[in-house]
């Protein structure tokens, strides 16, 4: 029953926002039953794959050694997790700033996440100023030990102390992994896109992290780009799992 309220969701997806004017051809390929199962799969859920009442968070990664956020299904861990980052930004002499992360999953489905960011642009005269909030609402489609990938959907605010941007605001559509390749160590990817201006554009984030128990230090690089407006940085940050 539930596999097939998600195919017509998919179904019902596809015909809103395609084109009127396919082909009867396409339809038919569109609506067969393998290209649906695929999509499924690669959304939703693959064969044989745990559910989400069967994964359980570990209390920080590699809390198990060969484990990073997800336990294995054969060990019990907790429900739920909360989890806080805060870093520092800087592209050379241009920007300096900082941003909060915070990221609640009550179950292992899915996952709230708020970001701010504050930038100071030292290039412009009058010093100007960017915040940048975002939130999403994530769904966790590989809980895997060793790989954790999401997609969802959100929103992004813009606000500039000089007002450049006519339109400030995005819906957004996020993507995001983490890899626990070996402990301590993981890669961290996120994407959040959506159009500002009538400018499709992303707000993106590579990291490598450390994790020392509940806590984690990290490098990487984010990157703002709607067209005209682009900021981008190195970052260094840390952060805390409760």
């Amino acid at each position: 029953m539930k596999q097939q309220f998600y195919k017509l969701f998919i179904i019902s997806v596809i015909g809103l926002s395609a084109p009127q004017a396919l082909s009867a051809q396409f339809w038919e390929l569109l609506l067969e039953p393998i290209f649906i199962e695929g999509i499924y799969y690669a959304a939703f859920s693959g064969p044989n794959e745990p559910t989400w009442r069967e994964t359980t968070f570990a209390r920080f990664p590699y809390d198990e050694p060969n484990s990073g956020l997800f336990l294995p299904t054969n060990l019990i861990g907790d429900k739920n997790r909360f989890h806080a980052v805060a870093h520092f930004q800087s592209n050379e002499s241009r920007t300096l700033g900082g941003l909060v992360q915070i990221k609640y999953t009550p179950i292992s489905l899915l996952t709230a996440e708020v970001n701010y960011l504050k930038l100071f642009d030292h290039e412009q005269v009058d010093h100007t100023t960017v915040g940048v909030t975002s939130f999403s609402l994530n769904y966790n489609r590989l809980r895997l030990p060793r790989i954790h990938f999401w997609w969802g959907f959100g929103g992004i605010f813009i606000n500039e102390s000089d007002d450049r941007l006519e339109d400030n605001k995005a819906f957004s559509l996020n993507l995001g992994a983490n890899y626990y390749f070996t402990k301590p160590l993981s890669l961290y990817g996120t994407m959040q896109i959506g159009e500002i201006n009538d400018i499709i554009g992303a707000i993106s984030e590579a990291r490598i992290q450390v994790h020392l128990e509940r806590y984690l230090l990290y490098a990487g690089y984010q990157d703002i780009n709607f067209g005209d407006y682009e900021y981008s940085g190195v970052t260094f940050g840390a952060g805390i799992y409760f």
